[in-house]
């Protein structure tokens, strides 16, 4: 589940995304090296930023995929 706002003008620049295991996967993907938390009634939040690159991305949704 996505829990980011989906109307345009209430998004900003993080991205939350919530489901069964979320803490663990947290947890999971911080021992792979990719930077981001968890929050409770949000899951996992990330926040892109201007210095990263879309193989960034690209690798945390590849590390991400298996844990959903």
């Amino acid at each position: 589940e996505v829990k980011s706002p989906r109307q345009k003008e209430r998004r900003n620049g993080m991205v939350c995304v919530d489901f069964p295991g979320a803490r663990q996967a947290q947890a999971e993907l911080q021992k792979q090296g990719i930077i981001l938390d968890y929050r409770p009634d949000c899951g996992i939040r990330v926040s892109p930023h201007f210095y990263n690159q879309l193989s960034d991305l690209e690798a945390f949704l590849e590390a991400l995929t298996p844990l959903v």
